[in-house]
């Protein structure tokens, strides 16, 4: 299975996330 890169922008903050798919839950968390 593959583990496609994803890139998060938090307005309020004004900061990008970048990471894999299966870290989602744990970054976002």
């Amino acid at each position: 299975m593959q583990h496609f890169l994803y890139i998060l922008h938090s307005k309020s903050t004004n900061t990008y996330y970048t990471g894999e798919t299966h870290n989602v839950k744990e970054r976002i968390s």
